[in-house]
């Protein structure tokens, strides 16, 4: 009896160990779900938190992430970029009236005349009227202005006066200046190395504008020139009608 008893407490002893043992999984299972489940939560709220910003001036979370667009938008107040874009207008239209009351003292016309820019000979010359051959490209071709040859490093002079309205580079010309003579006059020098004039500059005669630089691919055959164009409103003439000697 007391054998049979025995038993039974060791029985009864394993399945309370048992139910202990399944309680337990229980709880650990319950337990990593549950930490799965705010881990997820956590990931999602971060993520939201990374889209929407994180807190504000005040050190509270934003409750959406439009509030957070709001607050992260452009610092600079609206009034004061349309104020800065006023005010870039404004030096624009003070900067045109400088350079079209500077225009308006010179005086230039078809009987004027000034030196040349460079000394050396005219590698192709102007021609409006009927194409000319140029080289590099191979093909005939109309030519706007006058490619005078000259060493790179040479000084371009700008070889009458005038106002400085433009300073443009292109793959074609290179770096260009273009100089307002007065009454609808304007000369462009082209394939020019340095620089040394700024828009709104007044120029003499012998005022350096540049130096002649390395010819673009468009002029390579030509080797160093100095491309030289003349247009009285907007329309190309022969520069040479102007130049106040002849070439030795």
């Amino acid at each position: 009896m007391d054998r049979k008893k025995h038993k039974q407490a060791i029985l009864a002893f394993m399945l309370l160990c048992l139910i202990a043992a399944a309680a337990i999984a229980g709880t650990s299972a319950l337990i990593s779900r549950n930490e799965g489940k705010n881990q997820a939560q956590k990931g999602e709220a971060g993520k939201q938190l990374a889209q929407a910003g994180t807190e504000d001036d005040m050190g509270n979370t934003p409750a959406n992430t439009d509030q957070v667009y709001e607050a992260n938008a452009d610092s600079q107040p609206e009034e004061d970029v349309h104020n800065n874009d006023s005010a870039q207008s404004v030096a624009g239209q003070v900067m045109d009236s400088i350079l079209a009351d500077k225009i308006d003292a010179l005086s230039f016309g078809v009987d004027s005349t000034l030196v040349w820019p460079v000394q050396g000979e005219i590698c192709l010359e102007y021609n409006m009227e009927h194409t000319i051959y140029h080289p590099t490209l191979d093909v005939y071709r109309c030519n706007s202005g006058v490619c005078i040859t000259q060493e790179a490093g040479a000084q371009v002079l700008a070889g009458v006066s005038g106002v400085v309205v433009a300073k443009t580079t292109d793959n074609i010309y290179g770096n260009t200046v273009t100089v307002a003579l007065g009454d609808g006059y304007e000369a462009t020098y082209g394939q020019l190395g340095e620089v040394l004039v700024n828009v709104g500059d007044t120029v003499s005669a012998n005022t350096q504008l540049g130096t002649v630089g390395e010819p673009t691919i468009y002029y390579s055959t030509e080797g160093t020139h100095l491309f030289f164009k003349i247009e009285k409103d907007d329309v190309p003439v022969d520069p040479l009608d102007f130049l106040n000697y002849t070439q030795e």
